[in-house]
């Protein structure tokens, strides 16, 4: 058993997590001591040393998920495209559409059309479309009841699927008795 192995991926995957929502929080990149610090503070990381810290970093640079500078005599470190996505990938484990007290009676329907080179990705989204609540409507089309763009668009952008999928907001769909008994509906007149 590779004990090592599993706690440098949990240490880099945490690392892309700080240095994420640090970048949500303000434009600046972090540093070994911050990410250090973080690392300490908030993920009790306390069991994994300052070589494993030094390596994880090497390995997320390595992979080009992380990009490290030189600012202000400090070794900075930001995300990169890759490791934006690779973080969208991670956010879609807590993914859920949030479920409002009253129905607005619009139907949310993500279409997609991905080439079958794609297949991975296809079945990725479905599945997580699947487990945030949508029904299958027929091939490549799911719907959903409540507001989900924002959960959606996540999906979109950590598949790299932008130019393979919409999303509409519909007033209706034809005989959608059959969704509105699916999803627990009544509608509101």
């Amino acid at each position: 058993m590779r004990i090592r192995s599993a706690h440098k991926h949990d240490v880099a995957k945490d690392i892309l997590l700080i240095i994420h929502r640090g970048s949500l929080l303000t434009p600046t990149m972090f540093d070994v001591d911050r990410i250090r610090q973080t690392l300490h503070k908030f993920w009790r990381l306390s069991r994994h040393s300052p070589g494993q810290l030094r390596r994880s970093l090497k390995y997320l640079t390595a992979r080009d998920l992380i990009r490290p500078e030189e600012q202000d005599g400090l070794k900075v470190f930001s995300l990169t495209e890759n490791g934006k996505r690779k973080v969208a990938r991670f956010e879609l484990e807590d993914l859920s559409i949030p479920i409002p007290l009253r129905w607005d009676s619009k139907w949310r329907m993500v279409l997609f059309d991905v080439p079958e080179g794609r297949k991975s990705a296809r079945n990725s989204l479905s599945i997580h479309l699947k487990s945030m609540g949508f029904t299958k409507l027929q091939d490549s089309v799911w719907v959903h009841p409540f507001p989900c763009e924002k959960e959606v668009t996540a999906l979109r952008h950590a598949l790299d699927l932008s130019e393979h999928l919409r999303i509409i907001v519909a007033e209706s769909i034809e005989n959608d008795a059959a969704l509105c008994e699916h999803f627990h509906l009544e509608r509101h007149v």
